[in-house]
C-alpha cells in the first residue's frame, strides 16, 4: 500500500493526461487528489491507480513556465522530495 501525505505529487496512471496531481486529503482508507486539469479524484488508498512523482539526481526537468532545471540533490523529509 502506498503511504500517502497531503502535498505529495502523483500521477494518474489511468489518465495521465490529468497531469501532475496533489494529495488534498488522506482518510484511513480513502485519498483525494486535485489535477492541473481542474479535476478532483478519490481513490481507494490500498488500489489507488497513481504513482508517486520521483525525480533523481541528474534528471532534467522542464516548469510550467518552460524554465528547465538539473536535479543536483535529493532530501526527504516526513514523506516529501
Amino acid at each position: 500500500m502506498n503511504k500517502f501525505t497531503c502535498g505529495q505529487r502523483w500521477i494518474s496512471e489511468m489518465e495521465p493526461e490529468l497531469g501532475l496531481g496533489v494529495v488534498v486529503e488522506v482518510q484511513k482508507r480513502r485519498v483525494r487528489l486535485n489535477f492541473p486539469a481542474g479535476c478532483t479524484r478519490q481513490y481507494a488508498a490500498d488500489s489507488a491507480p497513481v504513482k508517486r512523482v520521483k525525480f533523481y539526481v541528474g534528471d532534467e526537468i522542464k516548469s510550467k513556465k518552460g524554465q528547465h532545471f538539473t536535479i543536483e540533490t535529493i532530501h526527504e523529509n516526513e514523506g516529501f522530495l
